[in-house]
């Protein structure tokens, strides 16, 4: 055999207990290149041939150099081989030295439920199970819809409902968890629950009866209604005609207001008369439009029925 020495003068050696065969020069170079006697790296799992980069293996697989005749031997107890999972059910195959590692986490292991419900199942299920598990401790998680509230404003941060419970007691908690959403009978905007009646008593949206007219206005505008709006106001000062509504553009003040409505009244009669005319004109035209629509699906109808007649008369 050919080494190289330290000092780097290359020798040859002779070793008893190697390859005894001999040959041509000429077919030293097959022979070696299948000789039991070769060192060959074991390379399992990834290295199973000898061509190639299966010597070689990969850098997680076996490093140990044995003779090429002995390497099944070694193969056969080769801490980096594939053998099954031990685990019914299982068809992995991992390498040995990693099975107990594997058998820890399989899927196809028997599994109970660590919330102690009657569950039973492979480990691979149970995630799905816990998803649904009615004694897993769960969240609620739901924020308030304001970031901070009163002194807490500059808080960027939403306040969050802290409750944890079993799930089969979420559903409960849900109908009266002070962070659930309500929507706010004014604006129908959702709110937290626990600020609703603050909300809603300041609600843009919120609408009151004024109580000179009777008319529904926004409270925010209710000042504004009876200075300029409400005819039946004290504190009316300058405002619309009532009929303006018809078409009639004077304003002015309450008692401009009454002279123009006892001056104007045959005007803001004949105003209204027009208005319901015009009314009954396009009730009209809506009733003939619904009219021709009606008499075009009776006449669909009895074209269809003629169809299915004259088919029953060929059957026969």
């Amino acid at each position: 055999r050919y080494v190289d020495s330290a000092t780097g003068v290359g020798r040859w050696t002779h070793e008893p207990e190697g390859c005894a065969a001999t040959m041509a020069v000429s077919a030293r170079r097959a022979h070696e290149d299948a000789c039991g006697f070769a060192r060959k790296r074991c390379a399992l799992p990834f290295g199973d041939s000898d061509v190639g980069g299966g010597d070689d293996g990969d850098a997680d697989s076996c490093p140990m150099v044995v003779y090429r005749h002995e390497r099944e031997k070694h193969r056969a107890s080769c801490p980096y081989r594939l053998v099954p999972c031990s685990i019914p059910g299982c068809n992995e195959r991992v390498r040995q030295n990693r099975l107990a590692q594997h058998v820890a986490v399989c899927d196809k292991k028997l599994a109970t439920c660590p919330n102690l419900c009657p569950w039973r199942g492979r480990a691979g299920e149970l995630a799905r199970h816990r998803a649904s598990c009615l004694v897993e401790i769960v969240a609620c998680g739901k924020e308030d819809t304001d970031f901070g509230v009163g002194g807490n404003r500059g808080n960027k941060q939403r306040d969050k409902c802290a409750y944890r419970g079993e799930r089969r007691l979420k559903e409960a908690h849900d109908e009266q968890c002070p962070f659930r959403g309500v929507a706010c009978r004014h604006c129908d905007a959702l709110v937290c629950a626990r600020r609703l009646l603050a909300h809603e008593r300041t609600c843009d949206e919120k609408r009151v009866t004024c109580d000179a007219c009777g008319d529904s206005v926004l409270e925010r505008k209710l000042s504004a209604h009876r200075q300029t709006e409400c005819h039946k106001s004290d504190g009316l000062k300058y405002g619309k005609c009532e009929f303006h509504r018809f078409g009639c553009a004077f304003a002015g003040s309450v008692s401009a207001l009454r002279a123009h409505a006892r001056e104007d009244a045959a005007k803001h009669l004949r105003s209204v008369a027009l208005a319901v005319e015009a009314s009954a004109v396009s009730y009209d035209a809506w009733y003939a439009e619904v009219n021709e629509l009606r008499d075009e699906v009776a006449r669909a109808v009895a074209r269809a029925a003629a169809r299915a007649r004259r088919r029953r008369v060929a059957l026969v």
